[in-house]
């Protein structure tokens, strides 16, 4: 398992290119800057019992390869997520290698029959590793389309991932990032947008999140869970 920690942010496609040229990074990146094509489909049953699960489930091609994945939502404090990968052959899921994660007690047989691709995504990705404050960082510039069936919706997003240092660096990179051009902090996953949009649903107000306070937990822990919470359905909204 792998517990990834990043942070999104909407941003027009056009202003992507500002990004990918912009001199702000020169001194911070490593030599590798990476142009890939990435096609990724999302299997579900009918009823989605996979959403209501709070897990998804994704087949990526890249190039000849296929990469399964496995994730879970973001953790109360929203940047932070599960996430399970394995390489695979062929199109369809391999649930051999669902176990161990929280997709596997999921998979009963009515669900295993019932798993069909809902919607894909199309994206044209360029990731840049960063050097900042000490902080080694990923960030990866997305640009394609969600589809499904025969609705589509754009995609423009930098998707900045910690990969050592710590959290609060994302956070100053993206400032740096919004002096650039204007972006906004995304809290919907691509996973997410894919389930509105096969489900015909338009953007609407998000309500606010049930706070599951613990018995016997430290005020100091409860008052971060509620600041959190707030957070989040302030910038979901």
């Amino acid at each position: 398992m792998g517990n990834e920690i990043e942070l999104k942010l909407e941003v027009a496609p056009r202003d992507l290119q500002k990004l990918k040229a912009a001199r702000a990074f020169g001194p911070f990146k490593g030599k590798t800057t990476q142009t890939e094509n990435l096609v990724s489909v999302y299997f579900d049953t009918p009823k989605r019992k996979l959403q209501r699960k709070g897990v998804s489930l994704r087949i990526r091609k890249i190039g000849d390869e296929r990469l399964q994945t496995i994730k879970t939502e973001a953790s109360d404090d929203a940047f932070g997520r599960g996430e399970w990968e394995r390489r695979i052959k062929g199109e369809n899921p391999d649930l051999r290698k669902a176990r161990g994660t929280p997709l596997a007690p999921v998979l009963t047989n009515k669900v295993r029959r019932q798993l069909r691709p809902v919607f894909e995504t199309r994206v044209r990705r360029t990731s840049m590793p960063l050097r900042w404050n000490g902080s080694r960082i990923e960030m990866a510039l997305d640009e394609g389309q969600v589809r499904a069936g025969s609705r589509s919706a754009a995609i423009g997003e930098v998707e900045l991932e910690l990969k050592r240092g710590r959290a609060i660096d994302l956070f100053r990179l993206a400032h740096v990032i919004g002096d650039i051009v204007p972006v906004r902090l995304a809290l919907k996953s691509k996973s997410q947008r894919g389930y509105q949009l096969a489900a015909g649903e338009s953007a609407s107000a998000v309500r606010a999140e049930p706070i599951a306070l613990r018995r016997g937990m430290r005020a100091s822990d409860g008052l971060r869970m509620i600041g959190r919470s707030i957070l989040r359905h302030i910038a979901a909204n």
